[in-house]
């Protein structure tokens, strides 16, 4: 512990105080860089236009202690080039983080999250992630109130939207006609 990668040669040398001194035999040592764990996670894998994806890496050594000056490369390629990421140690989750933002230009696909985790006192790892950039898919539920109506009667609906994975979808424009029952 505490000293560089490479190879050494080590040996003893013992003195008494009647001033004896002997060396012992010289041995070779390789001392080695230790190996980094990290851990790559995203809040979901399936995104659609408008979102961003939140990218979180945990680095820690092999004890668990956990590394906050690594050196994190990161970059997202697909059919549309997101680019070099910038990622940031937090505090707040003991972590590293970085945002990718899918804008309604983007192409739809396969795109692929490549990093590498760097430290001068360990050996680097690569991680990859696939996420997949969807066309949203809409549902709609709708409930009214009562089920028959006289004339006059004021009517209120409940309509529910959702993607198709069943997230409640808050920011969709809708619109709708109040035909007479013979239309």
């Amino acid at each position: 512990s505490g000293v560089a990668a490479g190879n050494y040669n080590a040996y003893f040398n013992c003195k008494d105080t009647a001033g004896n001194n002997a060396s012992g035999e010289t041995t070779a040592i390789t001392s080695e860089k230790s190996q980094l764990k990290a851990a790559l996670t995203l809040e979901k894998e399936n995104f659609y236009p408008k979102d961003n994806v939140e990218s979180r890496i945990k680095v820690t050594d092999v004890d668990g202690k956990i590394i906050t000056d690594a050196t994190i490369e990161a970059s997202m390629a697909g059919p549309t080039n997101k680019g070099s990421q910038y990622f940031y140690y937090s505090t707040l989750c003991d972590c590293y983080k970085a945002w990718t933002w899918f804008s309604e230009s983007d192409s739809l696909g396969d795109y692929e999250l490549k990093i590498v985790v760097k430290h001068s006192d360990y050996n680097n790892v690569s991680l990859s992630k696939t996420v997949k950039l969807l066309k949203p898919v809409l549902n709609l539920a709708m409930k009214s109130d009562k089920t028959e109506y006289n004339p006059s009667d004021s009517i209120q609906l409940e309509i529910t939207a959702t993607d198709k994975e069943g997230n409640s979808v808050t920011d969709a424009y809708l619109t709708g006609d109040i035909r007479d029952a013979s239309t």
